[in-house]
């Protein structure tokens, strides 16, 4: 089999799968009234893609590309469990109204 077929296989699933959390945030901030917080949480993105990426390669180049692996998941899990319970928490006094109006 092609060496970029092969590729492509494990790399396309992962690029999904890690693109998801980024929109679903967007969208959870603008339902529980955070709107005029997303151009920040853009910025926060772009800044976090250039550092993570970096940081990345200087811990596995440090410690190991493993390390740097269980670091990421360690962060994605613990991020992914912070919107969850954003999720489930009452909106602030006041923004339930803003929230039936989205």
């Amino acid at each position: 089999m092609n060496a970029k077929l092969i590729a492509m296989l494990f790399l396309v699933p992962l690029g999904f799968f890690l693109g998801i959390p980024f929109p679903i945030s967007i969208r959870l901030m603008k339902q529980r009234g955070f709107g005029e917080m997303i151009p920040y949480m853009w910025g926060i993105n772009g800044i976090a893609s250039v550092l993570g990426s970096a940081l990345a390669m200087m811990i596995g180049i440090q410690l190991g590309f493993s390390y740097a692996i269980y670091l990421a998941a360690l962060f994605y899990l613990s991020v992914g469990l912070f919107f969850r319970l954003m999720k489930k928490a009452k909106p602030a006094a006041g923004m339930e109204s803003t929230i039936k109006n989205v």
